[in-house]
């Protein structure tokens, strides 16, 4: 679901609605699970590069990765956009970099977590779900 608000694009599926019922950091930790289930079959395709990453690596670098999907999409408050170019970017990076771009998301989300509160997981503070 999307919808046009003031000239930004706002939407999202499912972490609007858990984060109607959970903090943000117990959303985010739902998103990953099935983030890393929708991805996982990538990880059996000996033709796709993500084939040679290691198993636990790899499922710790989508969980953080998810930290900072929702501080992104908190903090922009529920703009899709930044999260497309951020999917983006991680996916190019990934190419190159292979698994060991796990590093990164682990330091990221831990800052994250650090300075901002696992409810919110945002630089202002608002999570936001269906009713904003």
């Amino acid at each position: 679901m999307e919808s046009k608000t003031r000239g930004r694009v706002r939407g999202g599926f499912a972490l609007p609605r858990l984060q109607k019922r959970y903090s943000a950091f117990a959303a985010s930790m739902i998103i990953g699970v099935l983030w890393a289930v929708w991805h996982a079959p990538l990880l059996f395709n000996l033709d796709n590069v993500m084939s040679t990453y290691p198993l636990l690596p790899w499922f710790v670098d989508v969980m953080m990765d998810s930290v900072i999907y929702v501080w992104l999409y908190n903090s922009t408050k529920g703009s899709v956009f930044l999260l497309v170019l951020y999917h983006a970017l991680s996916n190019t990076l990934g190419g190159f970099a292979g698994s060991s771009t796990a590093t990164a998301s682990i330091v990221i989300a831990a800052l994250l977590l650090l300075i901002y509160k696992s409810a919110t997981i945002s630089a202002n503070g608002r999570k936001y779900s269906l009713s904003d």
